[in-house]
């Protein structure tokens, strides 16, 4: 099965209901903005926690392909797979990519053009205008 359509367990299911309360706990009615993975288990966490909030709560809701967990490439052979993992540890975690996949370096760039992405949003002002307190929720 392909990793994005790996869906999330029955303990990851109360785990994100749990996440839920406590967020929701914490942020009361003030407003949230979140973004998430398109990943299957990303959306229903998501799903899971957004049942503590208030529907009036969520201002928006927006998948981001940036946010996804580093691709490895085609390891499908458990001889490749363990070639793969033997450079990495030689070469060096952080620099070493994966034919087909992602290197450390790789995954920091995506993840900091999300965050730059997100930040660039926050000063814009896109939020509510009439809530004085912004929450953003990563899933």
């Amino acid at each position: 099965m392909a990793d994005h359509n790996i869906e999330l367990t029955e303990k990851g299911h109360k785990r994100a209901l749990a996440a839920g309360q406590k967020l929701q706990s914490l942020i009361g009615k003030e407003s949230v903005y979140v973004y998430m993975s398109p990943y299957k288990r990303s959306k229903q966490t998501w799903s899971n926690i957004r049942k503590a909030f208030s529907p009036l709560q969520i201002i928006t809701e927006r998948e981001d392909s940036r946010l996804r967990e580093q691709e490895f490439g085609n390891l499908a052979d458990l001889t490749t797979q363990k070639q793969a993992f033997a450079d990495r540890d030689r070469l060096g975690h952080f620099f070493y990519r994966f034919v087909s996949g992602e290197s450390g370096a790789d995954v920091y760039d995506r993840a900091s053009l999300f965050l730059d992405t997100l930040f660039r949003e926050m000063d814009k002002g896109h939020h509510d205008p009439s809530n004085t307190k912004y929450n953003y929720c990563i899933a």
